[in-house]
């Protein structure tokens, strides 16, 4: 695309922007070959830049809020001190791209391929790079709080003082990474020394490689073990195990003999609108196993097993009757709620027909 063209697109989108989308043309670049272009403090918010090639481009401090960026090609381009906040790069190749100091709070990055891309200093809060490859990258003091890191690739990147307080790292791999005064979220432990890297976040744990649910791991046969790295890992299972019996409590088909239901409970979890106070992992675990023996799944359609709710203790779990599903809120910044918060909280449940069910069940269970 010429030169003159790309004005006169950037013209009428300004136009468009000014004028709250009345006049002008939003910016319609879907597909365009931006190549090496000089888009430097461009006011590309909102426009379409999906499956756009914009290979080295020039896009320092650059408007790109709340941009479809999607499936496009940013590989080796210049977006320092650029403004991204809600931008979509799902899927985008951001291969080798500058990115430092960028404003990428709340922006889609799931999928795209962020390997050695340049993020030291930007801001992530909140920002969703779901299964992305940021494999050494290099993210020194970015602010990645609250950030979804499910299942995403950062092995051998450079964390050093970034901020992951809040940050959900579920399935992350973080082999190699330099995490010196890295701020880790509560829920989730580095553990070293071992023959394998061991990762613990929320309900999952990574043993090199392989990265699975708590429940999976304690379901493993062996072969299944020597599917995955054959008699090494077989001979550290019984290690892993323990562990996981360390950092989560004992495993709860294994509590009261293996049986921690009875008819009664059955029949009030599937009742619904009910709620528990869980203060411990272990209260966690055997709530959900119920919740699993009773066929009631999340609202996420994951067995209740399946996932670990995450956060300050105590963590609220709750079904509602009308879809039977299961839904949790805590803290996931850090912060300490308060017994009167929490109390709130506790009525505010009530009012809208919930029952508290907490001591009734752990009574239950302890009695059994």
């Amino acid at each position: 695309m010429n030169f003159c063209k790309i004005n006169e697109i950037l013209e009428q989108h300004k136009i468009w922007l000014c004028s709250g989308g009345k006049n002008g043309v939003k910016a319609d670049l879907r597909y365009a070959n931006l190549n090496r272009a000089d888009l430097k403090g461009a006011n590309l918010d909102f426009a379409d830049l999906s499956d756009a090639n914009l290979e080295s481009t020039d896009l320092r401090d650059a408007n790109l809020n709340c941009a479809d960026l999607s499936d496009a090609n940013l590989g080796e381009a210049f977006l320092t001190d650029a403004r991204l906040r809600y931008v979509s790069l799902r899927n985008a190749n951001l291969h080798d791209v500058d990115l430092r100091r960028a404003d990428l709070r709340h922006a889609d990055l799931r999928g795209a391929d962020l390997r050695y891309a340049d993020l030291s200093g930007a801001n992530l809060h909140s920002a969703y790079p779901m299964e992305a490859n940021l494999s050494e990258a290099d993210l020194r003091g970015a602010d990645l709080s609250d950030a979804d890191l499910t299942g995403v690739n950062l092995r051998g990147a450079d964390l050093r003082d970034a901020n992951l307080a809040g940050a959900n790292l579920r399935g992350a791999d973080l082999r190699d990474a330099d995490l010196k005064n890295v701020d880790l979220p509560e829920s989730t432990f580095i553990i070293s020394g071992e023959e394998y890297f061991i990762s613990i976040s929320g309900d999952y744990v990574r043993a090199g490689c392989q990265a699975h649910s708590v429940s999976k791991w304690r379901q493993f046969n062996k072969q299944d073990i020597l599917e995955m790295d054959g008699k090494k890992l077989l001979k550290f299972y019984p290690r892993l195990l323990d562990l996981i019996d360390f950092y989560y409590g004992q495993d709860v088909n294994t509590l009261n003999g293996g049986k921690i239901d009875n008819k009664t409970i059955i029949e009030r979890l599937l009742r619904g609108n009910w709620f528990t106070a869980c203060k411990t992992a272990q209260e966690v675990d055997l709530i959900l196993q119920s919740c699993e023996n009773a066929g009631i799944k999340w609202v996420t359609h994951e067995k209740a097993t399946e996932f670990k709710p995450y956060g300050q203790y105590p963590i609220y779990i709750f079904n509602e009757n009308d879809d039977h599903t299961l839904h949790y809120y805590s803290s996931i910044n850090g912060k300490k709620y308060s017994k009167e918060e929490y109390e709130l909280a506790a009525e505010y449940h009530e009012k809208r027909g919930y029952e508290d069910i907490t001591d009734w069940y752990f009574n239950k269970i302890k009695n059994k």
